[in-house]
């Protein structure tokens, strides 16, 4: 009969255990020092050139978005650096090298030409900006001029050149998400294809939703061969071209949004009568009938106009 092991092979056992647990934890704590010691490094290289390319990273928005691209693939989140170091906290090595470039205090000066132009403009749009017109407003207000067109992905190497502070959506994006702690209820919100800026706390109801993505994406698809040219199929235009709803082409235009559910006369009317007068966000023609309802934040000159009004503020 085959004996277990003895008291002498359960203290070998248990000895070897140790060993293994030992030199683990000595493996462990060499692998992690070599590791703090290789993002020392790289900190202290990322904050130098930071600072060497401070002036490109300030005045070149595309300069900039690749910065930030490059900060985030590395794991560098931008907004977790800004507020740390330069906003009394204990200050991270990010945070260091955020305060190196001055980007943080330069979003958060951006974030406040943000709320003025939103509020100023409020009691004409209902509180909906569309992001592009957001963004040609804040750069009118660092540069004077007009911007027509800014993205992420569009070329500002003039604006850069004449030391422009061009700011594009991603920017813009990025100031917004700074304002969250302060319970402002500033919502990016995607219609028809399009980016806007909600500026107002309360939730959009999912009707008034349904609008103003019907009418965005009208508005985006003039020629037809957008990606809302299908929901835009049946919205009429008025002589400017200029897209507006009525309660019969609301209902019409429901099977375009791919939806089981139809709206009845009344329940359009409801919803067009509600986004006007309890949010604000149509306006009404009762010159003619059957009414129109238009959106000065989408698809009218109105819409780029009305900012005009929070041009008061002054570029850092």
């Amino acid at each position: 009969m085959r004996r277990g092991p003895g008291l002498a092979a359960l203290d070998r056992s248990a000895h070897s255990s140790a060993s293994y647990q030992s030199l683990g934890s000595d493996l462990s704590t060499a692998s992690l020092a070599e590791l703090t010691v290789q993002l020392d490094s790289f900190s202290s290289s990322l904050r130098s050139f930071a600072t060497r390319h401070r002036h490109d990273i300030l005045r070149d928005a595309s300069f900039r978005h690749s910065f930030q691209q490059m900060c985030s693939k590395l794991g560098v989140d931008p907004l977790a650096d800004i507020g740390g170091s330069s906003r009394g906290g204990g200050g991270s090595r990010s945070g260091k090298l955020w305060e190196a470039v001055g980007l943080g205090d330069w979003t958060y000066a951006l974030a406040v030409q943000v709320v003025d132009i939103c509020v100023s403009s409020r009691s004409l749009n209902g509180g909906l900006l569309e992001m592009q017109d957001l963004c040609n407003a804040v750069t009118r207000i660092r540069t004077g001029t007009t911007v027509q067109s800014i993205s992420t992905s569009s070329g500002t190497s003039n604006l850069a050149s004449s030391g422009a502070a061009a700011v594009t959506v991603e920017d813009v994006l990025r100031a917004l998400k700074t304002l969250q702690p302060l319970g402002c209820g500033y919502e990016v919100l995607t219609l028809g294809g399009s980016l806007y800026v909600r500026t107002l706390p309360q939730a959009l109801d999912p009707s008034t939703t349904v609008l103003l993505s019907l009418l965005s994406a009208a508005s985006t698809s003039k020629d037809g061969c957008s990606p809302g040219a299908r929901d835009a199929a049946s919205i009429p235009r008025d002589v400017q071209g200029t897209p507006y709803l009525t309660a019969q082409s609301l209902q019409s235009a429901m099977p375009s949004l791919g939806k089981q559910e139809t709206w009845t006369i009344d329940r359009a009317e409801t919803a067009l009568r509600n986004a006007t007068q309890r949010e604000g966000l149509l306006w009404v023609d009762q010159g003619i009938w059957p009414h129109r309802y238009y959106s000065l934040a989408i698809g009218t000159s109105t819409s780029a106009s009305s900012i005009q009004l929070g041009m008061t503020a002054k570029a850092p």
